[in-house]
């Protein structure tokens, strides 16, 4: 199926900003690309020059980067605000300054004529129905309903629309869209790289894994455990802010820097916990360490009862730290129930599987 199809967002987009909503988009978009759809990404770059300096410096060994134009860029010369990044891989993405971005925008739209237009995020409406102006049909991707950007399209009159079409990441969401807002949306899980994961999935690690261990995913509880398991060797790795070590003295705690690439931590890894204490609209994380074969307990709410979809692998009373410690420390000690959950995981990840994750997407945007 041969689509035109064109994302964009007012704010940095992969691989300028890997961010865990612009790294699903941008594996949308190159299974996309792969199955023949001409794809194009546009975001900004901020104003700051001295940062889009860095970045291209940092970047343009591994990234076909043109940059124009940028000639100016390290001669001290100011640079103008339609500046344009592009970068070139399995589809095309395209970066200016956020002064100049609307303009760019509606430039860029009248040329490349789409026939979809995909957004999520900050400036959504604005992006949609630009969209429209084009006579493209519009999607808005909704990835979580916690954030206000996401629900400002569904406060203007695109949603009666016929072209328009909202997207939930999973069925809490959905159902979230409908019982709030009163928006019906179609449901399009997450891809995640099974293949990639899989590779990885005979392994058997020593130590307890948790990403972005701040309050809203359940610092105290994993404060808790650490406290009450000093024989256990925990991983915590960098999300949102920085871990710093003098914050977690602990002899038992490892602290990893933030990374896109987990394959190798689920490598060593025994099990990895979700300790969420607010409501995770999909919990894509729980998925990926399933596929690569690593036993999950998650909080059962929201979104992770999707994602993870095993009984065994839910903490119903997630609130309480000791209901954790009691649930981690039955099923550690029983081999055959840990082999349990890491089997069950294993296959209901495949759920979520790229070639799945594409079939879906077709069928939602070819409606």
């Amino acid at each position: 199926m041969h689509l035109r199809v064109l994302f964009a967002q007012c704010r940095p987009v992969y691989p300028l900003f890997v961010g865990g909503s612009e790294i699903s988009m941008h594996e949308s978009l190159t299974l996309l690309s792969q199955a023949g759809c001409t794809c194009l990404a546009v975001g900004h770059v901020g104003d700051r020059e001295d940062d889009l300096a860095t970045w291209l410096t940092d970047n343009s060994a591994t990234l076909e980067v043109c940059h124009r134009p940028l000639k100016g860029l390290h001669s001290g010369k100011r640079i103008p605000i339609h500046a344009e990044v592009v970068i070139r891989g399995s589809y095309e993405t395209r970066m200016t300054f956020l002064s100049g971005y609307w303009k760019y925008l509606a430039k860029v739209l009248h040329e490349f004529r789409p026939d979809i237009v995909l957004s999520q995020l900050h400036g959504s409406e604005q992006v949609l129905r630009a969209g429209l102006e084009v006579n493209a049909s519009v999607f808005h991707m909704v990835r979580d309903t916690s954030n206000p950007h996401n629900l400002i399209p569904f406060h203007s009159d695109i949603v009666s629309r016929d072209s328009f079409t909202a997207i939930a990441n999973s069925r809490y969401v959905q159902s979230q869209l409908q019982t709030q807002h009163g928006i019906s949306s179609q449901v399009v899980y997450p891809s995640i790289d099974c293949a990639r994961f899989n590779s990885v999935a005979s392994s058997r690690g020593s130590a307890i894994l948790m990403f972005n261990p701040v309050p809203e995913k359940g610092e105290s509880t994993i404060r808790y455990l650490i406290k009450h398991l000093p024989n256990e060797q925990f991983l915590l790795v960098e999300g949102w802010t920085p871990l710093e070590k003098s914050y977690w003295p602990f002899e038992n705690v490892t602290i990893v820097r933030r990374t896109e690439d987990v394959t190798h931590l689920f490598r060593i890894a025994k099990i990895l916990l979700v300790p969420s204490q607010w409501p995770e609209a999909f919990g894509r994380v729980a998925a990926e360490a399933q596929a690569a074969g690593v036993p999950v307990l998650a909080s059962a709410q929201a979104g992770l009862r999707e994602s993870v979809g095993h009984a065994y692998s839910l903490v119903e009373n997630y609130r309480s730290p000791a209901a954790w410690l009691s649930t981690l420390e039955t099923l550690l000690s029983n081999q055959a129930a840990l082999e349990t959950v890491r089997s069950y995981g294993f296959e209901h990840s495949k759920k979520f599987d790229q070639a799945k994750h594409l079939a879906s997407l077709l069928a939602v945007l070819s409606q």
